[in-house]
């Protein structure tokens, strides 16, 4: 699933992961971060686990309660190594992080991946659906992305969908190729007309509410988000919480409603510590010139940016601090 930040990846991974289960799928979400996508030990620890804990809530290895089970957690939350499971995992796995470093054996990963796949089939479990989410960071990963196909490629039994952005779109091609015959693309876009725009606003309403709905605001919503469902929503949850906190006649767009929605974006911004964001905003445009001459030619001296007037109005002094600082930031 590709699509640009906010377009509402996850939320289509949550209602994937909806119908999956509605037909008797074992579907688990992997949310992966910096940790897990730059470390496979960590990462196969997370599925293997996602995929035991809901498969024993389905009844696999005889539930939460189960002696399989019970083991499993003592391997992956004590390093207990006397503890038994029918997995190779869990040996591999307290060896590794006993010695900080290291891998997981691909054939280890293909066994027991295997053998979940056979325990899920005792249990009348069709498939096993494995959810990837920020799959950009696994991109930049490709020796993983390459184990992951590998692995996948030798046994029966699972669906992969991966989200992210374009960016992640050429690694995971390049290395699941041809990737057509592998993969269906499914792109994530903003809602493209008021209509959709207005569905958006309206599901999550009941039926007497709805028509409390200001239908010049929907359009107003729709141009000021350009259809993006997260400022949608954030921007309905806004109006919605106007009009029952207020008693509001009628659900409707206003300043007060717009100062909120601001106020929180800001607040999410300050928690994201958008700090390259903050100090490019304070550039004047000769400084941003410069900064991505910089970018662009790290190798170039400022004496031959200078020659080909890159900064004419900007001193050697300058240029240097606020590439070093653009360079600490990130």
């Amino acid at each position: 699933m590709i699509g640009a930040r906010a377009a509402g990846k996850t939320s289509l991974l949550n209602v994937i992961e909806h119908l999956a289960r509605k037909k008797g799928i074992l579907a688990v979400k992997v949310s992966l971060n910096a940790e897990s996508s730059s470390n496979e030990v960590i990462l196969f620890k997370e599925v293997i686990d996602a995929i035991m804990t809901k498969g024993a809530e389905l009844g696999m290895f005889e539930g939460l309660g189960g002696k399989v089970y019970k083991s499993f957690r003592k391997i992956v939350d004590l390093l207990d190594a006397q503890a038994e499971i029918p997995l190779l995992f869990g040996t591999a796995y307290i060896g590794v992080k006993r010695n900080t470093q290291g891998t997981l054996s691909q054939q280890v990963l293909v066994h027991d991946l295997t053998k979940l796949w056979e325990e899920a089939k005792k249990h009348k479990i069709p498939a096993i659906a494995l959810l990837f989410d920020e799959c950009d960071l696994l991109a930049k990963n490709e020796a993983l992305l390459q184990k992951l196909r590998n692995i996948f490629s030798d046994i029966d039994g699972y669906l992969l969908v991966f989200a992210g952005t374009e960016n992640m779109f050429p690694a995971i091609s390049e290395v699941f190729s041809p990737i057509p015959r592998l993969f269906k693309r499914i792109d994530v876009g903003n809602f493209a007309s008021v209509d959709e725009t207005k569905e958006c606003i309206l599901k999550p309403l009941s039926e007497e509410e709805k028509p409390l709905v200001n239908l010049g605001s929907v359009a107003e919503i729709h141009m000021i988000t350009g259809g993006n469902p997260y400022e949608v929503q954030l921007i309905s949850h806004y109006m919605y919480k106007k009009h029952t906190e207020a008693a509001t006649p009628q659900i409707t767009l206003d300043v007060e409603v717009l100062d909120n929605v601001l106020i929180e974006l800001e607040r999410l911004r300050r928690g994201g510590e958008h700090k390259v964001a903050d100090l490019v905003r304070r550039c004047h445009p000769d400084q941003l010139r410069a900064l991505l001459a910089t970018l662009e030619c790290p190798s170039a001296t400022p004496e031959q940016l200078s020659r080909f007037m890159v900064l004419s109005e900007i001193d050697r002094h300058s240029m240097e601090e606020l590439s070093n600082q653009v360079s600490f930031t990130v």
